[in-house]
């Protein structure tokens, strides 16, 4: 109960606009308040643009900060491995590219 009643203020201060459009308008009404038929075609048209915006932030942020990263790194050295053992590169190179892709 002391985390709702830490939170109230902050979830009231988010009503306060929807409250302040209701009142600026004259309240809903039964339609929307001559909302017409573009309401019906924005509003799920800017939801969909909204969680888009919040998921695309998300993979970003995630790239950002380096999540998943290792796992490229590893390819990598893979990679670096398959062409050593195959004889594309000596050990000179190997190691020192080694040595790069570590650090």
């Amino acid at each position: 109960m002391k985390l709702f009643n830490k939170y109230l203020p902050a979830l009231a201060v988010l009503a306060l606009p929807a409250q302040a459009l209701a009142d600026i308008t004259g309240g809903y009404g039964s339609m929307g308040n001559g909302m017409g038929y573009g309401g019906w075609f924005f509003g799920p048209l800017m939801m969909i643009l909204f969680f888009g915006l919040i998921i695309a932030a998300v993979v970003g942020a995630l790239r950002l900060f380096g999540m998943g990263g290792e796992a490229r790194s590893n390819r990598a050295l893979d990679i670096l491995s398959e062409r050593y053992a195959s004889g594309e590169i000596d050990e000179a190179e190997f190691t020192t590219r080694r040595k790069a892709l570590k650090s």
